[in-house]
């Protein structure tokens, strides 16, 4: 079939509109699905704070029991003779966040049944400071703000001559936003 001048213009301008047509919808497909992909933020207060308690919490060289003859800790059993005011330059030590801590601080409350509660604070300075931003309305808004997580474990208490009592094991934890 011979197709005049008329008919092949035509035809190729139908063809070009169609290969535009589906240049434009390839293009429209890729910017949605850019767009879908993007994230923005990445929060991980949550688990850096769990990771703390529970390195705490599980660590031989912190605050639980460790049996030394079979050199072993005992999850969840908190020794009394080291959960006490004076301890905190030891957790200092046991977890390093450099010279100056500016990541984390704490607040650990021992609260055995029956019992008067024992308090220490891990980074006293920064806590101090940062736990009155978090009391605050705006305290955890914007990239100078402060993150607040509490959490209670229950735990056994171990005093000196070996007696177990059931205690729960409040923590405060800030970190800032920055």
């Amino acid at each position: 079939m011979i197709r005049g001048r008329r008919g092949g213009v035509w035809l190729d301008s139908l063809t070009m509109m169609l290969r535009m047509g589906f240049l434009i919808i390839v293009f429209i497909t890729l910017v949605l699905l850019v767009r879908s992909y993007n994230v923005a933020v990445i929060e991980t207060y949550e688990t850096e704070a769990l990771v703390f308690a529970n390195a705490v919490i599980y660590s031989p060289d912190a605050i639980s029991y460790h049996d030394p003859e079979i050199n072993r800790v005992y999850p969840a059993i908190i020794d009394r003779t080291r959960f006490k005011p004076g301890i905190e330059p030891r957790l200092d030590e046991v977890f390093s966040y450099g010279d100056t801590n500016t990541q984390i601080a704490a607040q650990m409350t021992l609260r055995p049944v029956g019992e008067t509660p024992i308090t220490i604070v891990y980074n006293r300075d920064r806590f101090d400071a940062w736990y009155q931003l978090a009391s605050t309305s705006y305290g955890a808004l914007g990239p100078g703000g402060v993150e607040k997580r509490e959490y209670a474990f229950p735990v056994l208490a171990r005093d000196q001559a070996g007696d177990l009592t059931q205690a729960d094991l409040d923590f405060i934890i800030v970190m800032p936003r920055s």
